[in-house]
């Protein structure tokens, strides 16, 4: 009888407990990848913001789920900065923030309504020219080529 009830509490501690995480960010500060791509010259028309929210509800005991929303994307910063003229955009950027904070075992008997607000930034930028790549040569943009880039860039 000893053993039903310790191995009873037991798995009623197992379905009690529950353990998550989540990871919203990646910092990758001080990495650095090198890709082949074409190298073009361009204008920078200026930051454009893009957000969005995107909301979960579930019932008690998990019924009557409703979700609303959405995340941001590429092509939603893409539309947004087509309204300025650009071609492009670089330095992509979006942040999650959420008022949510999980506990499974309660949510699951009293449902739970959970909001994130997406928030996008990104540089809207006009090509002006494609450079003259020679087929021989590294079509890769090295640490020198990119300091070049951006004295160029700001001496304009």
């Amino acid at each position: 009888m000893k053993k039903i009830r310790l191995i009873s509490g037991l798995v009623m501690l197992a379905l009690l407990v529950g353990c998550s995480s989540t990871q919203f960010s990646n910092e990758l500060a001080g990495r650095t990848d090198y890709v082949n791509m074409a190298v073009k010259d361009f204008t920078g028309l200026g930051i454009i913001f893009v957000e969005s929210v995107e909301e979960f509800t579930a019932g008690p005991l998990g019924f009557k789920r409703t979700h609303t929303g959405s995340q941001i994307t590429y092509a939603d910063l893409l539309s947004k900065a087509a309204e300025l003229g650009a071609d492009d955009i670089v330095n992509i950027r979006i942040d999650i923030t959420t008022d949510h904070e999980k506990n499974n075992f309660v949510d699951f008997f009293r449902g739970y309504k959970r909001t994130y607000t997406y928030r996008g930034t990104a540089l809207a930028v006009k090509y002006t020219a494609a450079v003259n790549v020679n087929p021989g040569e590294r079509n890769s943009l090295g640490p020198d080529d990119i300091k070049q880039a951006v004295v160029n860039q700001l001496a304009r």
